[in-house]
């Protein structure tokens, strides 16, 4: 499977705190960082379990959130909602056939129900946007 330059693979974390986030060495299913710059308005294209869509990531100032709006590559987006942390962003939308089969996840490294922030959401930074592989081995 081809995963975008957009996205990094990772098995372990330096957090012992959110080990049951991530996934460890035994597993067959990866998790991968997804990309989230300091850009109010973003759009890239990233290949989950197999399938290329495209994620625009939007910062809203009056609500001092991230919007994400995704669908499949060259479509219109199918979904759009509020990133926040601590639960399966695209459960509620699994019955649609457009939204990718595995779980996606905004991570605090830092506590368990931080506020994600413009300049706090990144790869290296304390929130981190992750999606897990709904099928095995594909890395």
């Amino acid at each position: 499977m081809a995963i975008s330059s957009f996205s990094q693979a990772s098995r372990t974390t330096t957090n012992t705190g959110y080990k049951a986030v991530f996934l460890d060495d035994r597993s067959t299913y990866f998790a991968w960082y997804l990309k989230t710059e300091e850009y109010p308005d973003q759009t890239y294209t990233v290949t989950l379990d197999g399938v290329d869509y495209d994620i625009r990531l939007r910062w809203n100032t009056r609500d001092e959130s991230w919007q994400c709006q995704l669908g499949l590559s060259g479509d219109t987006p199918t979904i759009t909602f509020k990133i926040t942390n601590g639960l399966d962003l695209l459960l509620p939308y699994k019955h649609l056939e457009t939204v990718p089969d595995g779980q996606l996840y905004l991570v605090d490294t830092v506590k368990m129900n931080g506020r994600p922030g413009f300049t706090t959401t990144g790869l290296d930074k304390r929130f981190a946007l992750v999606y897990i592989d709904a099928v095995a081995d594909q890395a």
